[in-house]
């Protein structure tokens, strides 16, 4: 009886590792260059599990077109293959400024993978509509150029529950091991 014990919390202890295992990427631009040379750079957390963006921080360089912004707001997403990103969150995204990132290549579900940046677009612009989920304003919109989309690469954020899974893990045998011991 206490091995069937035993071994119902050790695969109870198993089954609750996996379901914590949520991947969460970090993800960088590197090397994005617009039309007019401003330059965008910073990052964003990916959740491959939910599909869901955070932790942006993203800044754009001045250009002969725009000025530079600070994105901090993923405002609109399609999935995992781009993103939409404002100043600030707001009701209506009508008219505010809004950097639209596209991703080739797959999803970003793969932190070993580096993806690009679909190039010849509006980019970087204001926001059509109030969701900020039919594009950018072609009127005062810079691009990036065709075949210098830059690239993302990822990295892998260590998740805290796992952690603590793992360690709780470690405790259970050390306390069966004690057990036996007595």
């Amino acid at each position: 009886m206490k091995k069937l014990c035993i071994a119902l919390s050790l695969s109870i202890w198993f089954l609750l590792s996996g379901v914590a295992q949520a991947i969460t990427i970090e993800w960088t631009l590197n090397d994005v260059v617009f039309t007019d040379g401003g330059t965008a750079s910073g990052s964003f957390l990916y959740n491959t599990d939910t599909s869901t963006y955070s932790n942006v921080s993203i800044v754009t360089t001045a250009g002969s077109i725009r000025s530079g912004a600070t994105y901090e707001n993923p405002a609109w997403a399609w999935g995992n293959i781009g993103l939409a990103v404002t100043p600030v969150a707001l009701p209506d995204y009508t008219g505010a400024p809004g950097l639209l990132l596209i991703f080739t290549g797959g999803p970003l579900t793969d932190p070993s993978a580096t993806y690009n940046l679909l190039s010849g677009y509006q980019a970087e612009s204001v926001c059509a509509a109030a969701a900020c989920d039919a594009g950018l304003s072609a009127s005062g919109a810079r691009s990036i150029p065709v075949g210098l989309g830059g690239t993302l690469t990822g990295t892998v954020i260590p998740i805290p529950a796992a952690v603590w899974l793992f360690g709780s893990g470690l405790g259970l045998l050390g306390w069966i091991r004690r057990r036996k011991a007595a």
